[in-house]
């Protein structure tokens, strides 16, 4: 026995599990926003090829401000993200004491990735 730590912990707590959720919900609302800009890009093309192809004028008109009001969605959700992977890291960087105590990869890597989203937002739109 000598060499081992015996981990007394029965498992996660609510804050892992929270944590968990959180994760599961940053993945829900990236694959949201994917498949909300797949609709939106296919839908622009399936419209305008088929306006330009019966007829020659463009009865289907789509709004002029589409690709704004689609980064305004995406902003916001890139904003909630951020801040529901921050919060999960603060809670699970709270519960951290020992060695053996890893962050949640996932967590850290939308947290990262919706931070870059907003900077390049705000540098370049």
């Amino acid at each position: 026995m000598e060499g081992k730590i015996m981990d007394r912990r029965s498992g996660p707590d609510s804050i892992i599990k929270l944590s968990g959720s959180i994760e599961m919900l940053s993945k829900a609302l990236v694959i949201s926003i994917v498949i909300f800009l797949w609709i939106l890009i296919s839908s622009i093309y399936i419209v305008s090829y088929a306006a330009k192809f019966f007829t020659d004028q463009s009865y289907f008109q789509l709004p002029a401000d589409l690709d704004k009001i689609f980064l305004g969605y995406s902003i916001y959700l890139l904003i909630f993200i951020f801040l529901l992977c921050a919060i999960a890291l603060v809670l699970e960087s709270m519960r951290h004491h020992r060695k053996t105590d890893k962050y949640n990869k996932s967590l850290v890597f939308f947290c990262i990735l919706s931070f870059l989203g907003i900077v390049f937002h705000l540098l370049y739109f």
